[in-house]
């Protein structure tokens, strides 16, 4: 803009010079100076210069100059005119700037900056054919920047805001619907179950969080229950994911139905469903439970598949003054797993379960502990022969002296065992104490069998005779003293396999013997399949063999049935005098129970043998020489 600027003053000086002197085209030495003069008194041009701004006009015609000043000094005049002439010569061409555009070199025009004293002037050269005429104008960039670029810029920027602000508004409010439509979509893929179209965990969570919002009654309360669907993943295993779905739909469709104000109804987690219900009374929630369980009397059919759930439901109850959402999902999910364990159909969560949980969580992390340091110890529990009355084995009963709970029974850690890492582990170390016994024993001159107990879980693969065959091929073992109890509460095991590992002991000259006879797996087709010696009643029907006819009956047919075999009976839980005459007369082989003897410990043991040996050589009656030698042994034992 400032190059415009001078070089229009520039041109407008040259035409202006042309009108009043016609000879201006001529050769320079035409002119006549007094003639010049006369045409051009002092300061004639500059009027001609079209701005206020400091500047000047120099005239060169032959030997004349003129200097016209405009708003600027005479001396400073003479030291720009002296400063433009020096930057004229040293250039390479004297009437062509090297920076001027390509537009204006057929002009004869030059053109440059210089500065002088912290000020930048424009200065600009044009040829005439009779002379030249030099230009010189203060450099006023941000005047003018000022005065027009800002001016534009700032009429630009209303423009372009208030497009703009309208422009972000519509995009706001065009993002805004689909950001809310997408959030909506991602809750509901949060809190829905995709596969079956309910709530899922995160829905309850979420409810539970806000759970004020329900609450209206003067006492507020809320309940939880929990359904677990057990027998599903044998469906799915034999049908697919895909039918699974099908019939979880039809179930939690069934559950719907219960739905009512202040319900809530979805999916837990893979088996489990969960009905969280507000503002109603434990009575009545407990009705809704029995409601649900009667619900699924009829099975669920879908296509060629007919579903009959197996269900357990777990319900905890709890006040909103103690609310905590991850305390009722904690407790109802305890408590339906307590149902699950314990073939119950309806638990309601109480303080004992809580106790009980907590005491499994801290047995479990301390088993492996416990193993390392000896605390499983192994008592004995003698075997008498009814006819003769003296001990004709053992049977090794572990217990956990625990460094706090002090000496726990089995049915307190053993089901943990069972369902940990450490299992074979354990197994091995039980079977390791009773070799070193059984060659402790031998050098003292007692040669009694040792029974020990193995689940379905120790013979899951060939650890254990493994194990076993090494003992034996390094002569640590005499396989005629070992004896396997096979125990098992559940009501299935793996009868192929059970026979194919008792094979391997039988085999190796092991006894092996079917523990808890009538209860659990001991149905007649694991007896025909599994090769056994000896078979034990369990206790639930020798302690009520003198009341019970039932009892005595089922005893008389086992007995039977190994007299026909080939198999020892062996009945456990004698703790009267009554039950072991009756069990001797009905031909039992050998009793096991308080009555003879409680669990002592290794040291005991051989003191007993001598006594049970000395009673039943001097007295003829079976029955007063056990009891005579209980009577020996009262408040000997450990």
């Amino acid at each position: 803009m400032e190059f415009t600027k001078i070089h229009a003053n520039s041109v407008h000086t040259v035409e202006y010079l042309k009108g009043i002197l016609p000879e201006f085209q001529g050769p320079a030495n035409d002119f006549d100076v007094d003639e010049l003069e006369r045409y051009l008194p002092d300061n004639a041009l500059a009027g001609q210069l079209r701005t206020s701004d400091p500047a000047m006009v120099v005239l060169n015609i032959g030997k004349y100059q003129s200097i016209s000043l405009n708003n600027i000094s005479p001396d400073r005049a003479l030291i720009l005119a002296r400063l433009v002439n020096d930057q004229v010569r040293t250039s390479p061409d004297p009437l062509l700037g090297t920076e001027l555009p390509a537009s204006l070199h057929a002009q004869k025009i030059q053109s440059h900056l210089l500065y002088h004293e912290g000020n930048e002037y424009l200065w600009m050269v044009m040829a005439a054919a009779s002379g030249t005429v030099t230009t010189v104008q203060k450099l006023r960039a941000s005047d003018i920047a000022r005065d027009t670029v800002l001016m534009r810029l700032f009429s630009l920027s209303v423009v372009v805001l208030w497009i703009g602000f309208w422009a972000s508004f519509g995009v706001a409010i065009f993002v805004s619907k689909h950001v809310s439509k997408a959030k909506a979509v991602l809750h509901h893929s949060a809190t829905y179950d995709y596969l079956i179209g309910v709530p899922n965990q995160n829905f309850l969570n979420d409810i539970l969080s806000s759970l004020e919002t329900f609450v209206s009654s003067d006492e507020p309360n809320y309940s939880l229950i929990v359904v677990s669907v057990n027998n599903i993943y044998m469906f799915e295993q034999t049908y697919g994911y895909g039918v699974k779905w099908d019939l979880f739909r039809k179930f939690s469709a069934r559950l719907e139905q219960h739905k009512s104000a202040n319900t809530f109804i979805g999916r837990y987690d893979s088996n489990m469903f969960y009905i969280l219900v507000v503002n109603h009374s434990d009575q009545w929630v407990q009705s809704l439970a029995t409601a649900i369980t009667k619900q699924f009397h009829d099975p669920i059919v879908n296509g060629p598949v007919s579903f009959l759930p197996s269900l357990s439901l777990g319900i905890s109850h709890l006040s909103v003054a103690t609310v905590s959402k991850n305390e009722i999902i904690t407790q109802a999910v305890h408590a339906v797993k307590f149902a699950k364990n314990n073939r119950q159909l309806i638990t309601t969560y109480t303080d004992d379960l809580h106790t009980l949980s907590f005491l499994k969580i801290r047995r479990s992390a301390e088993l492996m502990k416990a193993l390392k340091d000896g605390q499983f110890i192994l008592l004995y529990q003698p075997k008498i022969c009814l006819a003769s009355g003296v001990v004709t084995g053992v049977e090794a009963l572990v217990r956990w002296d625990h460094p706090i709970e002090g000496r726990l029974s089995p049915h307190e850690f053993l089901d943990l065992i069972e369902t940990s890492c450490i299992a074979h582990l354990f197994t091995q170390c039980i079977l390791n104490t009773v070799i070193k016994q059984i060659e402790a024993w031998t050098e003292a001159g007692i040669k009694i069998p040792i029974a020990v107990n193995i689940s379905p879980y120790d013979l899951q693969n060939y650890e254990i005779t493994n194990f076993l065959k090494s003992k034996i091929a390094a002569g640590l073992l005499s396989t005629d003293l070992l004896e396997l109890e096979l125990t098992e509460s559940a009501t299935t095991i793996n009868a192929c396999h059970t026979a194919e590992m008792f094979n391997e002991f039988e085999s190796m000259g092991i006894k092996r013997s079917i523990d808890d006879f009538g209860t659990g797996m001991s149905s007649l087709s694991y007896l025909k399949e599994i090769p056994f010696n000896t078979v034990k009643i369990d206790k639930t029907f020798v302690e009520n063999l003198t009341d019970d006819p039932i009892s005595e009956a089922i005893i008389e047919s086992v007995l039977i049935m190994a007299k026909k075999i080939g198999w020892t009976v062996v009945a456990e839980g004698i703790e009267t005098k009554e039950i072991a005459e009756r069990l001797k007369v009905m031909g039992c082989h050998i009793a096991q129970g308080y009555y003879f003897a409680e669990p002592m410990t290794a040291d005991n043991i051989s003191s007993f043998i001598d006594k049970t040996r000395q009673v039943a050589n001097t007295t003829p009656s079976v029955i007063e020489s056990t009891e005579n030698t209980l009577d020996l042994f009262t408040g000997s034992y450990d």
